[in-house]
């Protein structure tokens, strides 16, 4: 008899053990179709959100820059999503949060940063603890990479600058 019983629990909690339980992930990004930068120049620098097989109604992109080297013109908030509840610039940081009625997948452009450049050298931008992308379903942060940019910017814009200037991704 003990061994008629036994058998149903160890496959009730085998069963159990071997539920696939769902890992949502997003990924929020950063690029610039400019791969020569210029020293005063300004150039657009994309917030791009990757959405892997989910749906999300909002996200918070909190980027951060060297001001010393590198000026914030303005926040292009054209994008996919359309309620914008967080836009501001301040010394080194960007704050942007928007929201929108229909969830939204796949990957797209959520806002578009202008920057320009003050000086020639190396300029990462990257983002800041408070970056997160709810789920539109459970409201869990599904945001579980960031990826930072790199612009190399040389000359300067009164002499049309060098010519080999790069731009990188990073994790």
């Amino acid at each position: 008899i003990m061994r008629n019983t036994l058998l149903p629990v160890i496959i009730v909690v085998g069963g159990f053990l071997t539920l696939t339980i769902p890992v949502f992930a997003s990924t929020l990004y950063l690029t610039t179709p400019n791969s020569q930068v210029v020293v005063g120049q300004e150039f657009p620098v994309a917030i791009r959100l990757n959405i892997a097989d989910q749906k999300v109604n909002a996200f918070s992109a909190y980027v951060s820059y060297p001001s010393d080297s590198l000026e914030v013109e303005r926040i292009d908030p054209s994008g996919t999503f359309s309620i914008s509840a967080e836009e501001s610039i301040s010394d080194g940081e960007v704050k942007i949060t928007k929201g929108n009625i229909s969830p939204v997948s796949g990957d797209n452009t959520v806002a578009t940063l202008i920057v320009k450049s003050k000086k020639a050298g190396s300029i990462s931008l990257g983002f800041l603890t408070g970056s997160a992308v709810p789920s539109a379903t459970d409201n869990s942060d599904t945001l579980t990479d960031n990826t930072s940019l790199t612009v190399s910017a040389t000359g300067s814009s009164d002499n049309g600058g060098d010519q080999n200037n790069s731009v990188s991704n990073e994790h």
